[in-house]
């Protein structure tokens, strides 16, 4: 084999890991594939059947106080110190190597190492930088951003998730070269299944599945709820994942009083059980890459009411093509839209159709080929 693929990346959780999975889908016999991670996966069971190491010490030092920087440059010496002997040992092995970041940390290790060793680096690029750090302090804001320069533009090819995401991502690090820089949607993990659902007469079920953190604004899907539940007393909401804001979230649903109708399930393997009872799925965020759990909902035929947040839901939706979109924190029209489905057959199936036919057009083949592509021009 003359090929090796190596990756490496901090886990978040969420669309990374889904990413993840469908990737290893590319691993053939003249194609290898292996995962080295800079902090153990949330849920292993998603990595049980891929070959990954877990890079050690792990990073825990999340603080942005300047009095960290020195612990938080020991820990990333540490790593690329270890990271390079990794690929020396690889590169005595194969005759090329091709390196995927997922991530800025792993991206500013692998950007110095190219001063070091030859190989071809690939960053994927799956959330609005800009926005995300946004909430680090303004010292640490202003250097990662800085470093951050240096390494991108030292990638052979930067993928984004969205077409708005690869523009933003260009000018935000000042990337010159337009064919360094390209998008590939994610890919549906599930099987599109074949009929349209049909319409909930009683006790409809909305549905959330996702990372429970601010930028999720889980808070206005459980106010529209709010408003959907007094003129749909039968309604349930189902929120699906785990997060730092969990504990905000309960204490909303206490104050509002609505512990009986809404259900918080935490993380979960059989994802799809819950898609497959539900009958809408709603999405909040203030910003977004692409929006993986909008294809997944509707490969299930869910009719989708998402906020058109930058990038990747409108994107998906296509000004109500294919869902219903509604302003970035706008509960009210949130409630509404979900209730014009509820109350019209015609409307919940004509959407549920549209899902289906949207979900087939984010096929995890098209992905994979795309990707597969970006690589063989690499090799």
């Amino acid at each position: 084999m003359e090929t090796k693929l190596l990756i490496f990346s901090k886990l978040s959780g969420g669309g990374l890991d889904r990413f993840f999975q469908l990737f290893y889908q590319l691993k053939t016999e003249n194609f290898d594939i292996f995962y080295f991670f800079y902090n153990p996966p949330i849920r292993k069971e998603i990595y049980k059947n891929t070959k990954y190491r877990i890079i050690k010490p792990n990073l825990r030092y999340e603080n942005d106080f300047i009095i960290f920087w020195p612990i938080k440059f020991i820990f990333f010496i540490n790593h690329l110190i270890r990271t390079f002997f990794i690929l020396k040992n690889y590169k005595k092995k194969y005759k090329k190597i091709v390196v995927l970041s997922a991530d800025l940390y792993s991206l500013a290790i692998l950007a110095l190492l190219k001063n070091l060793l030859p190989f071809s680096l690939v960053f994927r690029v799956m959330v609005d930088f800009e926005e995300l750090l946004l909430k680090r302090g303004i010292l640490f804001r202003k250097l990662i951003h800085l470093v951050s320069i240096y390494a991108i533009n030292k990638a052979d090819k930067v993928v984004s998730v969205s077409k708005g995401l690869s523009i933003k991502t260009k000018n935000f690090f000042k990337i010159n070269s337009t064919s360094k820089t390209t998008f590939i949607y994610n890919g549906v993990i599930f099987n599109v299944i074949k009929k349209p659902r049909l319409y909930p007469k009683q006790n409809p079920v909305i549905l959330y599945v996702g990372r429970l953190d601010k930028e999720k604004d889980l808070q206005t899907i459980v106010k529209s709820f709010y408003f959907v539940i007094i003129k749909r007393s039968d309604c349930q909401l189902w929120i699906v994942g785990d997060g730092s804001e969990r504990e905000k979230i309960s204490k909303l649903i206490k104050n509002i009083g609505l512990q009986k109708n809404i259900k918080m399930f935490g993380w979960k393997n059989n994802v799809e059980e819950f898609y497959k009872r539900a009958h809408i799925f709603c999405f909040a965020s203030f910003y977004e890459g692409f929006g993986f759990v909008i294809i997944e909902a509707m490969s299930f035929g869910l009719p989708v009411v998402v906020t058109n947040s930058p990038f990747g839901p409108g994107e998906i939706i296509e000004d109500n093509k294919y869902g219903l979109l509604v302003p970035v924190q706008d509960y009210k029209k949130m409630s509404n839209e979900i209730l014009s489905l509820l109350s019209s057959k015609e409307k919940y199936i004509y959407y549920s159709k549209r899902s289906l036919k949207r979900a087939k057009f984010f096929s995890k083949e098209k992905m994979l080929s795309e990707w597969k592509k970006v690589f063989q021009e690499l090799i």
